[in-house]
């Protein structure tokens, strides 16, 4: 299942795969022709800043291939939709995204997917098992995995980390000022409105250089602009608070169809 728009007229600019090498011993293949991007996570729901988002990583890598992949059964969150509800919505998102005429044309030729990878995995959903299965699958790929600031400083805490960093490049985007970024003990977000952004930014990028130096691995920072969160969303949908404007219409009238977050 997919949804392929365009078709690159060249795929003749090389990426480095990142690090070759880890603690597990795992060696990829330097220089692939091509990138794809995956972009996992719960997508309780998908709204318009995750689309923004990967549109935006698209752009700035110059990536062939997009795959939105929502999680199966995640290890680290609890309380969270099906997996079957949430894949319906990525692919309904992405469906109505993509196909506005703006969007088409600022794509670029990437091609955009939902893919069902993890939600038909069996078991606890791990992170490192999709890596290894796309390289597998996508021999001729370099893997660009995209993340919010929040899942990068949590990665440490996966199980084999090394492997992660050793099969992919990570983007993690840094989302903004306004919003005021600050995390608890276990990495997930609190939103207090104070924060300075360049010093967000600076720890982020402090936490970057000791990621890379430690595992080794290939990180980016790219800044998002852009005050959007699942939570709030799903608290505006409980409270009656009218969401259209932040999620795509044919997600919306499904959510709204099968009663979710009431």
């Amino acid at each position: 299942m997919g949804l392929n728009f365009f078709k690159k007229k060249n795929n003749d600019k090389t990426a480095d795969a990142g690090p070759h090498t880890s603690g597990s011993g795992i060696s990829y293949s330097a220089a692939p022709k091509k990138r794809l991007g995956v972009f996992g996570g719960t997508f309780d729901p998908m709204h318009r800043a995750h689309l923004d988002m990967a549109l935006k990583a698209c752009r700035t890598f110059s990536l062939d291939r997009m795959f939105f992949m929502p999680s199966g059964e995640s290890y680290f969150k609890t309380g969270v939709s099906s997996a079957e509800d949430r894949l319906e919505i990525c692919r309904l998102s992405v469906q109505d995204y993509s196909g506005m005429p703006e969007i088409r044309e600022s794509l670029a030729g990437c091609e955009w997917s939902v893919s069902d990878l993890e939600v038909k995995r069996e078991g606890k959903t791990y992170t490192y098992e999709t890596i290894e299965t796309l390289r597998t699958q996508f021999p001729d790929y370099g893997i660009y995995f995209l993340v919010g600031e929040d899942t990068l400083r949590s990665m440490e805490t996966w199980r084999e980390p090394q492997i992660v960093f050793a099969g992919c490049i990570v983007i993690t985007a840094a989302r903004p000022a306004r919003r005021g970024q600050n995390f608890d003990q276990e990495g997930h977000e609190i939103y207090d409105g104070a924060q300075n952004y360049n010093a967000q930014i600076e720890r982020l990028e402090d936490l970057q250089a000791r990621l890379m130096k430690q595992y080794p691995a290939e990180i980016h920072i790219m800044r998002f602009d852009e005050d959007m969160s699942s939570s709030s969303i799903k608290e505006d949908i409980r409270s009656g608070i009218d969401a259209a404007e932040k999620i795509m219409p044919s997600a919306y009238k499904y959510i709204n169809d099968k009663m979710l977050y009431k």
